[in-house]
Formats: C-alpha cells, structure tokens, sequence
C-alpha cells in the first residue's frame, strides 16, 4: 500500500495519481489508458450498486406486504410501524449493507475519475508552460546569433 499524503491507497491508483513533470510525454500517453481502466472499473461499480438497490427495494416491498398483512390476522400496524418492522428484520440489513457498500465503491471511483481529470488539466497547462518556455529559449538563442 502506497501513501497519498496521509491517506492509504493501492500502488496502481497512487501511479495514476502522481504526476512527473519531467516525463510528460509519458504521463500523456498513460491518460487514455488510466481513463479506459477505472471507467470500466465505475461501470462494473453501477452494475453492483443497481443490482443491490433493485435487491433491496424488491426485499423491502416483500417484507412490506409480510408486515403490513400479518398472517396471524392480528390488526395491522401502522405505516411508521411498517417502516421500523422492515428496518428490524435480520432478512433486511445484509440487503441494506450491500447497497451502502455498492453506493460508496461507485463515489469513490467517480472521485479517482474527478482527479484524473484535474491532473489532465494540469498536464496540458503544463505542457503550454514547457512550450512557451522552449519559444523563449529559441528566441534568445536567436538573439545571440544575431549579434554575433
């Protein structure tokens, strides 16, 4: 595990992260590949995090309609009892758990492609700098010719 200030990362996501401005030939070239691997990653991550929003909605309407029409022909219990009998069942919270985790895996990756963005962003910048840099490196050049 890498360290990103002081937060605990994957080797793979800190070298996708880091940025070396000596070598932005490279950094250019690995960008749609970065890009390809963690859209794919977020995708994957939709894919979960629907499939376990449908499974807990689909639970909750069955355990809806358990609650709300006892089999015990006991009275019915109103809508907030519902609602707490449905949170209470031990059949509920693996459901409930599995979409929180899904919910956060697709935040966490949307945040990875936010901060690919802004290092593109910094790598164009910083490659107008080197370019405006290596104009101004010719023109005195020139000068220098010039006066001799």
């Amino acid at each position: 595990m890498a360290k990103l200030n002081d937060v605990e990362i994957d080797d793979l996501l800190k070298s996708c992260l880091d940025l070396e401005p000596e070598a932005l030939s490279s950094e250019f070239e690995r960008m749609s590949g970065d890009f390809g691997y963690w859209n794919a990653k977020l995708r994957l991550a939709k894919r979960r995090y629907l499939t376990a929003k449908w499974g807990e909605e689909k639970l909750s309407s069955e355990l809806y309609l358990e609650k709300k029409h006892p089999s015990d022909g006991s009275k019915p219990p109103s809508e907030g009892g519902v609602d707490a009998a449905i949170k209470a069942d031990p059949r509920y919270e693996p459901a409930r758990l599995e979409l929180i985790e899904a919910e956060y895996e697709v935040d966490y990756l949307k945040g990875i492609l936010t901060n690919l963005l802004l290092k593109k962003d910094m790598l164009v910048s910083l490659g107008a700098s080197v370019r405006q840099e290596m104009q101004g490196d010719l023109r005195m050049k020139d000068r220098a010719d010039i006066k001799r």
